[in-house]
């Protein structure tokens, strides 16, 4: 049975997986000592390697004493440490287990698409108690995103299949923001899976984000990582509706970006299966609200000579019924928030070259090795890869990527540079990182050092930017 208290021993857990994903805490949340003592098991990683090359000139006898010797103090200082790492995360068990705790909210902005996002203070305790509450929810509930990349894949083979079909895209309108708090809440309690202490710090993060949205009644904290488990155990009800309406021939959702691909009967007439779908998401039970100008509805049961679009995830899928061509490019949306992350790239060079010009060159060449390439987490999560190429990977149609390059250019050729600079700048290119798969190696904390700019909205000095694409 699953322990789901706020525990020492539980923060421990948290502790040591999030340091095999590559993310140290020590020197987040930890006291100096506890940096200090990890340098000091380090150093006796280091003179084990050196004693170890000098086995032979050693001799086997006085290489194991000084292998003794090493393990030994190794042992003792990795004991200290633990011993202080736990009576740290005692405090922090102790404090995020009274009956006053509560989680301290943030709101930002989203620098892109202008929606609001939050996050949790940065305080050992709240972060040790929210990935608590995400264990506890996520083990409970069994709760995960569906595979974008899978999704995508056979929508294409589907679209291209030449089955006549009538295909239905749509979203929730304001989906994080609309969530209902009593419909949530009931299904929580009425199921008392979840202990009554994680229960209490979701209702109350649901009151703190109502005090801080200025919305009663409704609403997730867009940004937060408990907010996504939320939401997809809240859908699981509308899901599982539109799976057994009539006609289904095939439902995927991401998030809440849902297409549905129906097979009427074939004497002509069918359902209005938009309105159908309305219907279950406005419903008193869900009481959502479906987007309708985002509504698509393509007829592929007879065959067409113009080509259509659909829209899904970041992707522009182009296709005609009657010749089964289906081609993948990237969305307008996807490629704005690319020539957005260059703007920001240019911006932080130029305020950072006012302090160190040198720095600031370093960086600019770095960010856009980042943006034009391919790098794998190594540290931090095994086995994934992330950039240009991976993830956008289902792209045949290269037009999207060649506007960035274009952006891209003119935006080298309009700031004032040193030319050898400049050309070093016009060797990146989108496409190319796209089609070499180019990979760049980071380490860990260059990396976030990096991407750390585009996470938060800039504010533009003189006139507001606009893009030009």
């Amino acid at each position: 049975m699953l322990d789901q208290s706020f525990s020492a021993d539980n923060f421990r857990k948290i502790l040591d997986y999030e340091n095999r994903k590559g993310i140290y805490l020590e020197e987040l949340f930890f006291q100096p000592d506890v940096v200090h003592l990890s340098a000091e098991i380090k150093e006796c990683n280091d003179q084990y390697k050196i004693i170890k090359s000098q086995k032979e000139n050693l001799g086997i006898d006085e290489f194991n004493i000084r292998r003794k010797a090493i393990n030994n103090k190794k042992t003792e200082i990795k004991t200290k440490k633990d011993n202080l790492i736990y009576d740290e995360l005692k405090k922090f068990s102790e404090i995020a287990s009274k009956k006053e705790f509560n989680f301290s909210l943030l709101k930002k902005s989203d620098p892109i698409f202008h929606k609001p996002i939050y996050a949790v203070e940065n305080k050992p305790e709240y972060y040790f108690a929210m990935k608590q509450i995400q264990n506890n929810f996520r083990y409970i509930y069994k709760v995960k995103q569906a595979n974008r990349y899978s999704v995508v894949s056979q929508i294409k083979t589907l679209l291209g299949d030449g089955f006549p079909k009538i295909v239905v895209r749509t979203d929730i309108k304001n989906f994080y923001e609309s969530i209902p708090h009593n419909s949530f809440l009931k299904k929580l309690n009425e199921d008392s899976l979840l202990s009554f202490q994680t229960r209490q710090l979701l209702y109350k993060l649901l009151k703190g984000y109502e005090k801080i949205s200025g919305v009663e009644g409704k609403g997730i904290p867009r940004g937060i990582g408990i907010s996504a488990y939320l939401a997809e155990f809240f859908m699981r009800g509308i899901d599982a509706e539109i799976r057994q309406m009539d006609d289904v021939y095939y439902y995927a959702r991401y998030v809440d970006d849902i297409i549905v691909m129906f097979t009427p009967c074939n004497d002509g007439s069918f359902p209005d299966y938009i309105s159908n779908i309305q219907q279950i998401i406005q419903s008193d039970q869900h009481n959502l609200t479906l987007n309708l100008t985002k509504s698509k509805f393509f007829d592929l049961r007879e065959p067409q000579q113009t080509s259509r679009k659909l829209e899904y995830l970041g992707y522009e899928i182009t296709f005609l019924k009657d010749s089964r061509d289906v081609s993948v490019g990237m969305t307008r949306r996807k490629v704005i928030k690319y020539c957005h992350r260059i703007n920001v790239a240019f911006y932080n060079y130029h305020k950072e070259r006012k302090v160190h010009e040198k720095r600031a060159r370093k960086m600019l060449l770095k960010r856009l090795r980042y943006l034009t390439s391919n790098t794998r987490l190594k540290s931090r999560k095994q086995h994934v890869i992330i950039g240009i190429f991976y993830s956008n990977s289902l792209i045949d149609d290269m037009a999207g990527v060649e506007t960035i390059d274009k952006f891209l250019k003119s935006k080298i050729l309009r700031n004032k540079l040193a030319p050898a600079f400049r050309n070093r700048l016009l060797k990146f290119s989108f496409k190319r990182g796209f089609e070499g798969r180019t990979f760049s190696p980071f380490k860990t904390n260059e990396l976030s050092k990096l991407v750390n700019i585009w996470r938060y909205p800039i504010a533009y000095e003189g006139k507001k930017k606009t893009h030009t694409l």
